[in-house]
């Protein structure tokens, strides 16, 4: 959050812009707000509070990534609501293995805070 953002909606706006181009209008409603997470803290980083917002966008758009995004998938929304495509995967933190859900698209893994973000919404979309 910046000192100029007066609360998460206004952070979801910028932050969407700053980092994909993605310039959030009233052509593209919010349809709701997601549970905060709370990140992990990691080392010389402190934990973050991550509020999620759910925008309805309806048309073609060109993304500019920035510095801090590798690239931007597409993911259909059946793709996501198909139980059998949940798998398992083994992430080591610490030496200690953890098994942990995730998603396999096209080569991308989608886990972690994405997944848990993506789970609540497919539970409100049911």
């Amino acid at each position: 959050m910046d000192p100029t953002d007066r609360h998460g909606f206004d952070v979801a706006v910028r932050e969407t812009a700053e980092e994909i181009g993605l310039q959030l209008g009233a052509e593209e409603p919010c349809v709701g707000r997601l549970s905060e997470i709370m990140t992990h803290f990691q080392w010389g980083r402190r934990a973050m509070v991550v509020t999620p917002y759910v925008f309805r966008l309806e048309r073609e758009v060109e993304f500019e990534l920035n510095h801090e995004v590798a690239e931007v998938i597409w993911v259909p929304l059946s793709f996501l609501k198909n139980p059998d495509n949940v798998e398992k995967m083994v992430w080591t933190r610490r030496g200690v293995e953890i098994p942990l859900s995730c998603y396999m698209y096209k080569g991308r893994r989608i886990w972690g805070l994405s997944l848990m973000m993506l789970g609540e919404l497919l539970k409100i979309l049911e």
